[in-house]
């Protein structure tokens, strides 16, 4: 017998109700604890009806001079309409698929209505506002939650699903006393209705290690539930060893460490999740190389996952050379390859004759079959999605796990944190502060003369912009094909301008990066197609063309395509009006990890057992409440609760564990 959702317990929650929630992302009593209010309202102090309070929540004083009846469009949508007036101003409220609030409407009778003010059509407008009679005014006062409803409820029915769910939710869980327990949900009463907007100061941090716990007894939990890995390396270091030494270089100390904290992990039982961390030209490459050929010594399959055809290639025509010297097969898969190269590309994956493979997301199609996927590498991770990576690693039987970036993702950062999420770190060999100059200036005009400087000394410029084609603002730009018209006709024939971006075809694409790395052209103007894969020792300009469009991990590979050569690098960053404070964060710090740390206080950390790579855990934002000491202090805490089998299977039968609050949403 199918159990009943938990949430239809909730006054007022039915089956229409139920899916709208989960549109939300609310599935469980704990999801809706955790919707937290994205603003608060004092209506202490109602606004008259003023086209000056357009694009505000507010409250306002209004009489009612007409209320049409419900027009039922379709079965499953209808509406009404509300006149009012104030002052001589009118406004035209509206509500949808509640027809039986018509009938609390009266003609000529004052009321006070809560919602966001908008202007359409020349009026002024309020969808689904909350309302009461002016005279009995209940709710509509003091300090109220604004939650982020995307128009499927009024703020007043969201604060009473959450009303109700603090009265019934079952707080008490692990070793908690009944003082505990009191404390909690005050603070998750506070959160949502704070008497004074002072309280939620008090209030969040609290919440912060009550989520930090659940989040580590889940991992403590599927930590205890791990799979023992099928493959099994038993062979010693020796043709790893003799690649490392055929390398025209030496390791550096942080290579070598890294290669033995990966090593030591493929020996483990258990499945390794290692993230390599290291600035661009720090050598993370180098380090995969190694242990993908003493993971092929040992007869497992290796597959490396790179974001763009470019890097792919680049990385196929290096590690190719390379294991191919110790007797491995490597293969090099993407979807412009010739289907009957794919073809024999496939065959060999599945009947193991190939150790080696580097591709895009194609080796991660349901046409492709590993014979024994033992290793899989991801390549700048940050430009893939959690599904993509899980994808990959799925197609072997508990594979142990590489991921690599210059700028972990905020997720990435979480999962450190938490002690899930293995880390080495490797120094560049070369600082981006000794190498690169990151400067500020408002457009194009300002940055050009010192532009103009490094392409008279015969070096090149890259341009890069965060979209292809020009919106409908006509920001120049900010558009690719806006910006190369723009530069060419600004800079004299001699130093050659080329365009290269994503939907270009791939021959034109090889075209125009082989004639800009020949030198042939001074300028390449490009979308974020060159974040990765380019190595060009002669560009010195890495010049961005609104910033703001670009994440923080973008920004920083951006930067680190210059300075590779002689001359001192300058990445270029246009902000337009004024530099927000993200832009200014970045242009002072050179490292990648303390970028990633900011971007993580920003973001949020997404989903830490889930999809999400970025975001509060709900519309909250409790990681900003997060410290090291919290972590530790909520490590030892969980480190200590009892795993009885009983204590772990009421845990995960309660909405708390997270890997249940995952399956429900895949069921969803």
């Amino acid at each position: 017998m199918k159990r009943k959702d938990p949430l239809l317990s909730i006054r007022g929650v039915g089956a229409v109700t139920l899916t709208k929630l989960n549109a939300l992302g609310i599935y469980t009593l704990r999801d809706l604890l955790n919707y937290f209010p994205i603003d608060y309202k004092d209506l202490s102090n109602p606004r008259p009806l003023s086209y000056e309070a357009v694009g505000t929540f507010c409250v306002i004083y209004a009489t009612v001079t007409s209320v049409t009846k419900p027009a039922f469009v379709r079965s499953n949508f209808n509406f009404f309409r509300a006149y009012v007036t104030d002052s001589g101003t009118r406004a035209t409220l509206t509500w949808f698929n509640q027809p039986y609030l018509a009938q609390r409407l009266e003609s000529g009778k004052r009321y006070v209505f809560f919602g966001k003010l908008v202007e359409k059509d020349g009026g002024l407008t309020m969808a689904n506002p909350s309302f009461e009679a002016a005279d009995r005014i209940v709710r509509l006062r003091g300090i109220v939650p604004i939650y982020r409803t995307k128009g499927l409820f009024a703020q007043s029915a969201m604060s009473d699903y959450v009303r109700d769910c603090i009265d019934k939710y079952d707080f008490r869980w692990g070793d908690m006393t009944e003082d505990d327990v009191v404390a909690l949900r005050e603070a998750y009463t506070r959160a949502h209705f704070p008497t004074r907007l002072e309280e939620l100061n008090e209030c969040y941090p609290k919440l912060a290690e009550e989520e930090l716990r659940v989040l580590m007894y889940s991992y403590r939990i599927d930590r205890a539930n791990a799979k023992t890995k099928k493959f099994i390396y038993d062979r010693d270091y020796e043709v790893m060893e003799q690649l490392i030494r055929s390398l025209p270089y030496r390791l550096t100390d942080s290579q070598r460490s890294a290669i033995d904290d990966i090593t030591t992990d493929l020996h483990r039982p258990t499945p390794m999740n290692r993230l390599l961390s290291g600035d661009v030209g720090s050598g993370k490459t180098a380090v995969a190389v190694a242990v993908m050929a003493y993971t092929a010594s040992c007869g497992g399959q290796c597959a490396m996952l790179a974001p763009t055809e470019i890097l792919a290639y680049q990385h196929y025509e290096k590690i190719k050379k390379t294991l191919e010297g110790c007797g491995f097969c490597v293969a090099c898969l993407t979807s412009s390859l010739p289907a009957a190269e794919k073809r024999r590309v496939l065959k060999g994956l599945a009947d193991g004759s190939i150790d080696v493979v580097i591709g895009t997301s194609g080796i991660i199609s349901e046409k492709v079959v590993y014979k024994g996927l033992a290793l899989a590498v991801v390549d700048e991770s940050h430009r893939f999605g959690v599904r993509t990576r899980a994808t990959l690693i799925a197609k072997g039987e508990n594979t142990d796990t590489l991921i690599m970036t210059a700028t972990p993702i905020p997720r990435a950062i979480s999962l450190m944190s938490y002690g899930e999420l293995s880390v080495s770190g490797l120094e560049r060999r070369r600082s981006i502060a000794d190498s690169i100059d990151t400067l500020l200036y408002p457009d194009l005009d300002a940055a050009m003369p010192i532009i103009e400087e490094e392409l008279k000394a015969g070096r090149q410029a890259y341009f890069v912009c965060p979209r292809v084609e020009e919106t409908e603002e006509g920001d120049e730009t900010a558009s690719v094909k806006s910006a190369y018209t723009r530069i060419r006709a600004s800079v004299p024939d001699r130093y050659g301008v080329e365009i290269l971006h994503g939907k270009m075809k791939d021959d034109e694409k090889e075209r125009v990066m082989a004639s800009f790395a020949r030198g042939d052209t001074a300028i390449l103007v490009a979308s974020v197609v060159i974040e990765v894969g380019i190595d060009v020792a002669n560009a010195s300009v890495m010049c961005i063309m609104d910033p703001s469009g670009f994440g923080m991990a973008t920004l920083h590979q951006l930067r680190g395509r210059v300075g590779r050569g002689d001359a001192r690098g300058k990445c270029i960053l246009l902000y337009g009006r004024a530099p927000s404070d993200r832009i200014k964060q970045f242009a002072a710090s050179t490292d990648g990890l303390e970028l990633a740390e900011l971007d993580y206080k920003r973001r949020g950390a997404g989903d830490y057992i889930g999809y999400r790579q970025s975001g509060a855990s709900s519309d909250g934002s409790l990681q900003t409440y997060y410290s090291i000491a919290l972590i530790e202090k909520c490590r030892r805490y969980v480190d200590a609760l009892p795993m009885s089998s009983v204590d772990i299977e009421q845990f995960v039968e309660s909405d708390r564990y997270v890997g249940r609050r995952t399956e429900k949403i895949a069921m969803n």
